[in-house]
């Protein structure tokens, strides 16, 4: 079967915790921020609190997992343990639509977590534990499904391991060879930073057709002081370049490299929201409604439009996963007029 998109990406359990507000602060942690820590760190942190919520994570699973609710055709790629969590992981992928394309299990190393502690105000700050998807390597790659499918969709974080960022380069092999649309997502801005050479070469590779990035990510792969000159920096080359604006909305630019001019440009308002519960997985969801609006034939504006009201469904629930069908909450509701008016 062809594949809509298929993403690989860190395969890890996330761990979900309310907590209050001067908990972040009283525990010395870095509220908002993503930390990597090694399991004894992952031990001592995941004690400080009781009552977790599990479910599968990891930044491209879960915009696989709003892809399939979109209901576009979608795979995932990510290496698991042979342990409890892997399975959890493997069987939670599956339950919800998801192809889970990664079948041989490391023998050593657990599966990846991520404890995701969550603010009243609905920031979240995460401890994450990279174990065995750290070891996701060439060998592990599907390569026809790769070639056959319309896009991949490739997590930055995938750069921080050796193994797994030879596995990137091969993607772009199989993926250039087939055909298929190169997307990838700059993950965090500290990720950019400790891969900068990586990230300049991969994002103005002449066959990278999307980059996804917030705001911070985006500065700091073009080493600006402000987004607008980032995104004029991004006009320089040929990827669509995709950003997102948080309570602003998200932007687009396409550039031309022969002159350095953008060829297109294009800006849509946040969804508003009755309340905003938790922002785990808000960057993901946009990602999975653009790409499935991509995927799907939409005009730059509406794909937009449809990964706004994704991450607008998916900060009104707990948790990085939508609670309810993107597909009846997105295409059911948005007026296709407005959102290009």
């Amino acid at each position: 079967m062809a594949y809509d998109v298929v993403c690989i990406g860190n395969a890890i359990v996330d761990l979900i915790s309310a907590v209050g507000e001067d908990f972040v602060a009283r525990n010395g942690l870095d509220k908002g921020g993503m930390m990597l820590v090694d399991a004894a760190e992952s031990a001592k942190r995941r004690s400080l609190v009781s009552d977790v919520a599990m479910t599968p994570g990891g930044s491209a699973a879960n915009t696989a997992a709003c892809l399939a609710s979109l209901g576009s055709k979608v795979a995932f790629v990510g290496k698991v343990g042979n342990d409890a969590l892997g399975a959890f992981f493997r069987d939670g992928m599956r339950e919800i639509g998801v192809d889970f394309l990664c079948e041989v299990d490391h023998e050593d190393v657990p599966t990846a977590n991520c404890l995701a502690l969550v603010t009243p105000d609905g920031e979240r700050t995460m401890s994450t534990y990279l174990g065995a998807c750290t070891h996701l390597s060439v060998s592990d790659l599907p390569e026809q499904a790769i070639a056959e499918a319309k896009l991949v969709f490739i997590e930055g974080y995938l750069l921080d391991s050796p193994h797994s960022a030879a596995a990137v380069e091969k993607i772009f092999d199989v993926a250039i060879s087939g055909g298929t649309t190169i997307a990838i997502t700059l993950s965090d801005s500290r990720c950019v930073e400790r891969n900068k050479a990586v990230f300049d070469r991969l994002t103005r590779h002449w066959e990278c057709g999307i980059v996804i990035a917030n705001e911070k990510e985006i500065r700091a792969l073009y080493g600006t002081d402000s987004t607008d000159d980032a995104l004029a920096a991004a006009a320089g080359f040929q990827a669509l370049t995709v950003v997102t604006l948080g309570s602003k909305g998200a932007t687009s630019i396409k550039g031309n490299p022969l002159d350095r001019k953008p060829t297109e440009s294009e800006k849509v308002l946040a969804e508003p929201v009755d309340e905003i519960v938790d922002l785990v997985g808000a960057g993901d969801a946009f990602a999975a409604g653009f790409l499935h609006g991509y995927v799907t034939g939409e005009y730059t504006r509406d794909a937009l439009a449809v990964g706004a009201k994704c991450a607008s469904v998916v900060i009104q629930g707990q948790g990085a996963r939508p609670s309810v069908t993107l597909s009846d909450a997105v295409y059911g509701k948005v007026n296709k007029e407005l959102a290009c008016a």
